[in-house]
């Protein structure tokens, strides 16, 4: 459909105020978790599509589907009952 983007993801999150290199540190040991062979081929048996972006990628993510979420529940009038 002309215009559709929908995904799914799941990422690891730290608490506000996580000092920068325990983040870091998370990271390039999750990112190099991913890039085992093994551990790549289970994520994509189970329909997962493995992506090791940086704490700053990942961010990115996060604020540009809550923009894009935010302009379509207002364009549309979606609200809670």
């Amino acid at each position: 459909m002309p215009g559709f983007n929908s995904i799914s993801w799941i990422g690891l999150l730290a608490p506000s105020g996580t000092p920068k290199e325990i983040v870091e540190k998370i990271s390039v040991d999750v990112r190099a978790v991913l890039v085992d062979v093994a551990v790549k081929r289970r994520l994509v048996d189970l329909g997962a599509v493995p992506a090791g972006d940086t704490p700053v990628q990942f961010g990115k993510l996060i604020d540009d589907d809550r923009k894009r979420y935010t302009r379509l529940i207002n364009e549309k009038h979606i609200t809670i009952e």
